[in-house]
């Protein structure tokens, strides 16, 4: 299996939908993780017991929450999926 860490936002719709197709797995993935730039979707990522990163990003934060994210994804991911 793929393993695909997922960035999301703050909305919940598309992300929803990944997890519970993981979840049934109608989506043959591993999630190792999900970033987002919003504290609002950790509870859900937590009911899937899956790994969430919250990582702020603004004007003067923009290069550090970069190499932030690239961290986690070396050697971790096969891809990513924009939710």
């Amino acid at each position: 299996l793929k393993r695909m860490a997922v960035f999301v936002s703050k909305y919940d719709h598309a992300f929803l939908e990944i997890l519970w197709r993981q979840a049934r797995n109608e989506l043959p993935i591993i999630i190792p993780f999900i970033v987002s730039n919003h504290p609002d979707l950790k509870k859900a990522a937590d009911h899937f017991g899956i790994p969430f990163h919250h990582i702020q990003v603004n004007q003067s934060t923009k290069a550090q929450a970069e190499a932030q994210i690239l961290k986690l994804c070396e050697n971790n991911v096969d891809g990513i999926i924009l939710a």
